[in-house]
């Protein structure tokens, strides 16, 4: 986007800022044209459809790195959190993970996550051999057993956990009573 930014002429600028309005009391600078489903503006550009932070970041403040990676910044709205605006001052250049901790969609809200639903610890980067991505270790080889077991046994693994730990609490009781 960089090159095409270079070519901006009085008329593209006039036409751009023709569809922003400015909240006065945050400092947007709030699109009022073509949103995009996740409520970006857009604007037509070089015979392409830009997204207008974008064009506006690269033209005011410094060309955007191309690419996909997870080394190759994203544009985040870090003082605003607001789709609709393009206010350069309020956009900063990010890495893909630091944007994404910041958000509230479900997988961000995963990302943050430290401990499973039952309490034990998740690791820091997925695990491999599990498509999931982050999982409990712990509760894994519970559920894995628990599988196993229904399979070889035909007992639910619930059922058969149970009795168990029912057998183990006897054998405990029996073994640690006084003589």
């Amino acid at each position: 986007m960089s090159s095409l930014v270079v070519s901006l002429t009085n008329k593209d600028i006039e036409r751009i800022f023709s569809k922003i309005s400015i909240d006065s009391d945050k400092g947007c600078w709030l699109w009022n044209g073509a949103l995009n489903t996740y409520g970006y503006g857009e604007t037509w550009f070089n015979r392409r459809m830009e997204l207008t932070h974008r064009l506006l970041y690269a033209w005011m403040v410094e060309p955007l790195p191309q690419g996909i990676g997870a080394d190759i910044p994203n544009l985040d709205h870090f003082i605003c959190d607001n789709p609709r605006c393009c206010n350069p001052a309020h956009l900063k250049l990010v890495l893909p993970k630091e944007n994404l901790f910041r958000g509230n969609s479900v997988s961000s809200v995963n990302a943050r996550k430290t401990h499973c639903i039952r309490g034990h610890m998740l690791p820091n980067e997925p695990n491999r051999s599990d498509r999931s991505g982050r999982t409990c270790v712990i509760c894994r080889s519970i559920t894995n057993h628990a599988r196993y077991i229904s399979l070889r046994y035909g007992k639910k693994g619930d059922e058969f956990l149970e009795d168990k730990r029912k057998r183990a609490r006897k054998y405990y009781k029996q073994s640690h009573q006084s003589p």
